[in-house]
């Protein structure tokens, strides 16, 4: 006694109803059971399907539906073909994207080494800036004692004249502007470094997506051949006959 609905429903029924489901769910229906394996691996079930493909209405127009054609194998065939392609194309792009990420990286370390240099000769003209103001600190500095000595005690020589004020303001602003390019100089150099560390990192994203992409296609590359075999090693005489006697033109005896 059947316990499914399932055993009741014949075989001439269940392939009336996955000839409308798409490949996709065929393919989940023959994991189920043996006898939706059995159903689902007729290649009469894949004919519909297998004609939709680019070149296979001409080539099997004259097919009837009971001739041996592995319909199956060809939509397999042309499914991995396909698909290795794919993978194929994803994976030159991703190799464009990797040859543009290091064409910006040398573009960016070539900068990082000019604001490095930038950055360089802001800190020795701070470096001299900041000497000059202190010559004419300690200048000043002189000219104060010089002055402020006690009135018994006499001078040796003429006291030098002072430092004049403007020129000690002068040395301040440009020792300021001198310490302001230091630090954009500094920043640009943290920007430029926070750029090429980005860089880097998409560069490995992008190596590590090329390698899984170039194993995958591998893998579909593999999985299409083995598919090809499956079709034309596994295509009987009659297709053979077929395909020769439409590419034969019209009125050629046939050679023997």
């Amino acid at each position: 006694m059947p316990t499914l609905l399932l055993d009741v429903v014949v075989d001439e029924l269940l392939t009336l109803i996955a000839g409308f489901l798409p490949a996709h769910s065929v393919c989940a229906a023959r994991a189920t059971c043996q006898r939706l394996l059995r159903i689902a691996s007729s290649d009469q079930l894949w004919r519909p399907l297998a004609l939709w493909l680019p070149g296979m209405g001409a080539a099997y127009a004259t097919a009837a539906p009971a001739d041996p054609v592995p319909w199956r194998a060809i939509l397999a065939s042309w499914t991995a073909s396909h698909v290795a392609h794919a993978v194929d194309a994803a994976a030159e792009r991703l190799q464009a994207d990797g040859k543009r990420a290091h064409s910006s990286q040398r573009l960016t370390q070539a900068r990082l080494r000019q604001t490095l240099q930038r950055a360089e000769s802001a800190r020795t003209v701070r470096e001299r800036r900041s000497g000059e103001r202190q010559r004419l600190l300690a200048a000043h500095a002189a000219w104060r004692e010089e002055t402020h000595q006690p009135s018994w005690r006499l001078p040796q020589r003429e006291a030098a004249p002072p430092p004049c004020a403007r020129s000690i303001a002068d040395a301040q602003r440009a020792l300021d502007e001198a310490a302001r390019h230091v630090l954009v100089a500094e920043a640009s150099v943290l920007r430029t470094k926070q750029e090429l560390r980005a860089l880097m990192g998409d560069i490995s994203r992008i190596d590590g997506q090329r390698r899984q992409l170039v194993m995958a296609a591998s893998q579909a590359h593999n999985v299409a051949r083995r598919c090809a075999a499956q079709r034309y090693f596994g295509v009987g005489a009659m297709v053979g006959a077929r395909v020769k006697k439409e590419r034969r033109r019209p009125g050629k005896s046939k050679i023997h």
